[in-house]
């Protein structure tokens, strides 16, 4: 099934590839859209030609979106596009140069230059290009698919001549038909005849060891998670994590999965706001000097009291860091030694 794309005569892609060498000029760049003219408008664009010698002119250099793995056979390469020259002599003609590159832009790839044989007219007129069959091509996973589109000039002359070509994707139903007499300004379109698919976005296929290496990258990022970080800590890292991953939006359940992955691998072991454990951990919390009987029967009794309280308390995580500080409110001793340790708790 062929896979129509469409020009965007406005907005820019987000990467960079090198043009083509085949160009003696070149332009600037545009998205590409696939299957559905985006409706952004139309472009009219000139390329003032002053070279003695024949020469190839790039208008538009057009990159899709990251693409699916596909084995292309591209057993059909089409387009059609409105054209004019200023003066016959120009001998202008139009010209598709089909590349492909990485999803970053990078390795930039010719894989055909597809020149028309119908010269261009004095009035803006269609220019349809049937270039048949091209070479087998393989696409990886993220490929991103090259269309630069300009014309060829065989002249001699260094009078300044123009070549024009029309970009446009806001035509409500029709598109330039495969002719060479359009004159309405209908969709621009190039086709090729296999059916290319958009990647879904953010990385496939990631695997446990690649969580725990994005993991441990914030918990490296982040100096180390402290036990009384705060919502904002956790929110902020739960979104690192998120960006890193190329996830998407995740919800609260989604959030507590990474936090407490990211617990387990900083080595903070269970939840020091554990509300069972809560006992055991306030020993932790305290590391102060030596305290009397007194005052251990008094803080027993004030964590009793707490503790008592807490089934009736909407509390989250972070309650049980404000219940373990409370015993250093009243205690202002010095020196605590095992034992003490382990009676408190």
């Amino acid at each position: 099934m062929a896979t129509r794309w469409y020009p965007d005569p406005i907005n820019v892609p987000d990467v960079s590839p090198n043009w083509s060498s085949t160009w003696d000029q070149t332009s600037v760049r545009r998205k590409l859209t696939i299957d559905t003219p985006g409706n952004n408008g139309d472009r009219t664009l000139d390329g003032i030609e002053t070279s003695a010698t024949p020469h190839y002119h790039g208008i538009r250099q057009f990159i899709s979106e990251p693409l699916d793995s596909i084995s292309a056979t591209l057993p059909v390469v089409k387009a059609a596009f409105l054209c004019s020259e200023s003066n016959v002599k120009l001998n202008g003609v139009l010209v598709v140069i089909i590349r492909k590159c990485d999803s970053d832009g990078s390795n930039d790839t010719d894989i055909a230059v597809c020149v028309d044989d119908v010269e261009f007219d004095s009035d803006i007129t269609n220019r349809f290009l049937d270039a048949g069959n091209q070479a087998d091509q393989s696409f990886s996973q993220g490929d991103r698919l090259i269309f630069e589109v300009g014309f060829y000039a065989n002249n001699t002359k260094d009078t300044s001549y123009s070549g024009t070509i029309k970009i446009t994707d806001n035509h409500a139903t029709t598109d330039l038909g495969e002719n060479d007499t359009d004159t309405t300004a209908y969709n621009s379109w190039i086709e090729t005849g296999d059916t290319f698919t958009e990647a879904a976005s953010g990385p496939t296929g990631i695997d446990e060891a690649e969580v725990i290496a994005v993991i441990e990258s914030v918990e490296v990022d982040l100096q180390l998670m402290d036990p009384e970080a705060s919502t904002a800590d956790l929110l902020s890292l739960t979104e690192t994590i998120t960006a890193k991953l190329g996830l998407g939006p995740v919800n609260v359940f989604d959030g507590l999965t990474i936090t407490e992955n990211v617990d387990a691998i900083v080595g903070l072991g269970p939840f020091a706001f554990d509300l069972i454990g809560i006992e055991e951990n306030v020993a932790g919390f305290i590391d102060l000097p030596q305290i009397s009987a007194f005052e251990i029967v008094a803080l027993s009794e004030d964590i009793s009291t707490a503790m008592d309280a807490l089934p009736d308390l909407e509390i989250d995580i972070f309650d049980g860091v404000a219940v373990s500080e409370s015993p250093n409110a009243f205690i202002d001793l010095a020196g605590v030694n095992v034992a003490d340790q382990v009676a408190l708790s």
